[in-house]
């Protein structure tokens, strides 16, 4: 039995050695493999995944995601520096991808190049190669066997990271992200509280910001005037507010470091959202500019200005809607500048298919610059005569003194000698009145005497500069010149005063039985009748005359 107890205890010792060694033999391969297998990784890393533009980039992204959280590996990615440490490579490996995510940048690692000897052709063959265009101070370079981020770059993040969260945001950033690492539904529980706060911001935001910048925009508006401020501060200020609002949405948004896809249409989304707000808000600008420009030009004597008023604001707003739309489609990710180049070659056909054209608009152009006529003035061309009633891009409208209404070519009207009867400081009326061939001399220095009279009577002619003269005698008549000017703005006053002159002349001549040449054509039975009246006219002396145009003076 003694013996059997002794076999038994060795039995049981043999068997827990056994255990033992085998427990401690299998911690020991456990710990050579896992060695082995880190070592095996840390090797894969260092030899295959900086050996291409891919590699690196999967090299600096995967490793800072989880399960494979490392940053010490995903900062092997970046060019290293003797003048940083560890934790400050990693700092910049961190920080270089929340500038991704802030700024939306999307990498489809497919579409990057495999080939370890890889060269852009756009930037002369470098073994370099860049991101986004959008960024191009963020691209790979080759260095040795490795692609890299970059020297400048890696020096450039900071300073990237300070831009894409401005205002000591990235430092609210570092700690909101280690607060709390619990996912649901794809986002964290900072970033749930995240969106309701900046929703609650952006609300009360709004309101705040309305009323701040109708006071400011206001201030600024009532210098042009209290009609400009009062007619566009509301149309001014709520398309700035929403701006503004719709930037700090952005802003918010970078913060709250939205995983991708909804990160980049997020982005994408604000980048369509701010340039079609700003529209608005220069859209008003320019209504502003074209109201305070009408203003202006109502004070100036030309009318040109009121023509140009409307031209200039269909103008401006067309340019801003090509500019906000060029933004639009470069925040999308178009090549604007092949869509510019492409524009300006087709430009370039177009201007040869459409050289008349441009010759009219060349021809405005130096219309509105030269202001060789308004509208309102009477014109007179080799080719016609009439009013001008508006001027355009492409032609002049000009209405005749038949009532018809004629287009000119801007080019024409540039080229062309042009009278311009509208400019006149004075219209002037000038006649020649023919008197009967027996007509006394004493009736005439009287006749002569009243006609100056009536110039002298009239409140718009002007006496200093009127001439009233016997001017010639021939066969048949006494020619008198009768000269005088008026200050009248149209047309219409030009004929009204006419009117009233020659009506008063004709009054004269009647009271004081003068009597006017007949042409030599007239009919016989008319010499007759003139011979017969200038028999019967009494003999009169000059007191006579006298005393009969002061008589007619005095009726006036």
């Amino acid at each position: 039995m003694w013996r059997s107890r002794m076999f038994a205890v060795q039995i049981h010792f043999n068997v827990t050695i056994d255990i033992y060694m085998l427990q401690q033999t299998t911690k020991i391969l456990f710990f050579l493999l896992f060695g082995l297998y880190a070592n095996l990784v840390q090797a894969q890393i260092l030899k295959y995944n900086l050996s291409t533009p891919r590699y690196a980039l999967e090299t600096h992204l995967k490793y800072l995601e989880e399960p494979n959280y490392r940053p010490h590996v995903s900062a092997k990615a970046l060019y290293y520096d003797d003048r940083f440490t560890v934790e400050e490579m990693e700092d910049r490996a961190i920080k270089l991808k929340r500038i991704f995510d802030g700024l939306g940048i999307y990498i489809d690692l497919q579409k990057v190049p495999k080939e370890p000897n890889y060269a852009d052709s756009l930037s002369g063959n470098r073994h370099t190669y860049v991101l986004d265009k959008n960024y191009p101070d963020i691209y790979l370079e080759k260095i040795g066997h490795r692609w890299l981020y970059s020297r400048h770059t890696t020096n450039l993040i900071p300073e990237l990271y300070d831009h894409t969260y401005p205002f000591g945001t990235g430092k609210l950033l570092d700690k909101t992200l280690g607060a709390n690492q619990t996912r649901y539904f794809g986002l964290y529980i900072w970033q749930y509280i995240g969106i309701v706060c900046a929703l609650l911001v952006s609300i009360l935001g709004y309101f705040i910001i309305l009323y701040l910048s109708q006071r400011i925009i206001g201030s600024i508006l009532k210098r042009f005037g209290y009609e400009v401020a009062r007619k566009f501060i509301d149309s001014v200020s709520r398309p700035f507010t929403r701006l503004l609002v719709i930037l700090w949405l952005m802003l918010a948004s970078r913060l709250l470091q939205f995983p991708y896809p909804l990160s980049h249409y997020v982005t994408a989304t604000f980048k369509v959202l701010w340039p079609f707000f700003a529209i608005f808000v220069c859209y008003r600008l320019v209504d502003v500019f074209h109201y305070y420009f009408l203003r202006i030009a109502e004070k100036t004597q030309t009318q040109l200005d009121n023509q140009l008023a409307p031209l200039l604001q269909k103008s401006l707003k067309a340019f801003v809607i090509i500019i906000a739309l060029l933004l639009i489609f470069n925040n999308l990710g178009f090549d604007v500048t092949g869509l510019v180049a492409g524009l300006s070659i087709g430009g370039l056909a177009f201007a040869l298919a459409a050289q008349d054209t441009l010759k009219n608009l060349f021809g405005s152009l130096m219309i509105f610059v030269d202001h060789p006529f308004q509208l309102g003035d009477i014109v007179v061309t080799p080719d016609f005569r009439g009013v001008v009633e508006e001027i355009g891009f492409r032609s002049t409208r000009i209405r005749t003194m038949d009532n018809s209404v004629i287009s000119v070519p801007n080019s024409k009207m540039a080229d062309t000698i042009i009278d311009n009867l509208g400019m006149r400081m004075f219209r002037r009326l000038q006649v020649d009145l023919e008197l009967a061939i027996d007509t006394p001399p004493d009736l005439i220095e009287v006749f002569i005497t009243g006609l100056r009279k009536i110039i002298e009577n009239h409140p718009l002619a002007q006496a200093d500069l009127s001439l009233v003269n016997l001017f010639n005698i021939n066969h048949g008549a006494y020619t008198i010149f009768f000269n005088t000017y008026y200050p009248v703005p149209d047309m219409a006053a030009e004929l009204k005063a006419r009117h009233e002159i020659l009506l008063e002349v004709r009054k004269l001549a009647d009271f004081l039985q003068i009597q006017f040449a007949y042409p030599t054509r007239t009919k016989l039975q008319i010499e007759n009748f003139a011979t017969q009246a200038v028999s019967e006219r009494p003999t009169n002396t000059r007191e006579d005359y006298e005393k009969k145009l002061n008589e007619f003076l005095e009726k006036k």
